[in-house]
């Protein structure tokens, strides 16, 4: 009976620790089998997220220049009537601009400035011109550290005026107060910017030089009263000239470039 009893109690031992090892092996497994389970996870996410290079960017640059090619025919003929000076068709710009990239996609606003003169025995003609643009892109060829090449599109607003001063009448001081010759002339208007254009930028470093190249139409969305010369802060004038100003351009940029990764890279490079 004893020895019967001792097998028992032999079994009983053998069998709680079998249960307890048992145990200890199934919860370790389970561990085992959770974090594999993540690991894969987290690898099978990964690939989909493209740490090669640094996806969002904030950019800074100087327009230096932008060559505008237009040409303002009605205003032109009124001025010829008159035997003054004419607009001329090209126009150098300089200006600055601003940006914020999301991988290939950006979009930014830039503003720009020029001037142009002209004169003859009678007259000077000053005309100064203010472009404040709207401008989103997405890179179609993209390189990670040389940069890429994309069409463009956006809007532009135009506020141009001309100075027009008969030099005739400057003869004395009193004169200078009085010059029934002069007029100022202004147009606000609207236009859709269409183009192509190469960036050079290092899209793998955080801090990063900008090169930028541009080629642009400028077309009229504007109403003929936008498109209404107006003569001493009169637009209702009889036979204001209408004028589209449509335009060609070229435009380089240099700046700078800070570039940072995502939130979505962040995670990964932190899981």
């Amino acid at each position: 009976m004893e020895k019967i009893r001792n097998k028992e109690e032999v079994t009983v031992q053998v069998t709680a620790r079998l249960g307890l090892g048992t145990i200890i092996t199934i919860l370790f497994s389970t561990s085992c089998f959770a974090q594999v389970g993540n690991d894969t996870k987290t690898k099978s996410l990964a690939p989909l997220i493209d740490t090669s290079y640094l996806h969002h960017g904030t950019l800074f640059y100087a327009i230096i220049p932008s060559l505008q090619f237009t040409s303002s025919p009605a205003l032109n003929s009124v001025l010829s009537n008159q035997n003054a000076p004419s607009l001329g068709k090209f126009y150098f710009m300089g200006g600055l601009g601003w940006e914020e990239r999301w991988k290939r996609f950006a979009i930014g606003l830039d503003f720009s400035a020029g001037e142009y003169t002209n004169s003859n025995d009678k007259y000077e003609l000053a005309s100064t011109v203010l472009l404040s643009s709207i401008t989103a892109k997405y890179y179609a060829i993209h390189s990670k550290d040389i940069g890429g090449i994309y069409p463009f599109a956006g809007v532009t607003a135009l506020n141009q005026s001309v100075y027009l001063t008969d030099v005739t009448n400057q003869d004395n001081m009193n004169n200078l107060f009085n010059q029934s010759g002069s007029v100022n002339m202004h147009l606000s208007t609207g236009f859709v910017n269409l183009g192509i254009g190469f960036d050079l930028l290092d899209f793998t470093k955080e801090d990063a030089f900008y090169g930028s190249f541009k080629l642009g139409y400028r077309m009229n969305i504007g109403t003929d009263f936008d498109n209404k010369w107006y003569v001493n802060e009169n637009r209702s004038i009889e036979g204001s000239p209408v004028e589209k100003l449509n335009a060609f351009y070229i435009q380089f940029a240099v700046g700078y470039s800070m570039n940072s990764f995502s939130h979505k890279q962040k995670r990964i490079f932190k899981g």
